[in-house]
């Protein structure tokens, strides 16, 4: 079943998601929701400040204090974030277009900047 519509539980579980990082030595760039058509599904993704060589090593740091938590529960499972460097043209797009935003949601839809479409999303927080 397609998700084309993001419910309230899952915006309050990525919010949990965003404090559990920032608790956690994971300081986030940027962290939004975003709706891929061709998958018919949201995902939410999260842009570390730290840029590594190696993007597979965050995942790995970030499962294994997330599984250490204990807190999977109360918050938004790794299954549906997606982790992009800072330096992905979709970032500077919005770095372009939106600028810093931090604390209250912005909704973005149907934007087309420098050949790349956003067709829905909603940003927690990005930062230049």
């Amino acid at each position: 079943m397609a998700e084309t519509v993001l419910v309230d539980d899952d915006q309050r579980l990525a919010e949990r998601l965003v404090k559990f990082l920032d608790n956690n030595g994971f300081p986030l760039k940027a962290a939004f929701w975003l709706y891929k058509s061709e998958d018919e599904r949201w995902r939410f993704v999260v842009v570390p400040k730290e840029k590594r060589e190696d993007p597979w090593s965050f995942y790995l740091d970030f499962a294994e204090r997330f599984n250490l938590s204990g807190r999977s529960g109360d918050m938004l499972g790794l299954d549906r974030v997606e982790i992009v460097q800072s330096d992905s043209p979709l970032i500077k797009v919005l770095v372009k277009t939106v600028g810093n935003r931090r604390g209250s949601h912005l909704r973005v839809s149907n934007m087309n900047v420098d050949g790349i479409f956003l067709e829905d999303a909603l940003i927690y927080r990005l930062s230049a």
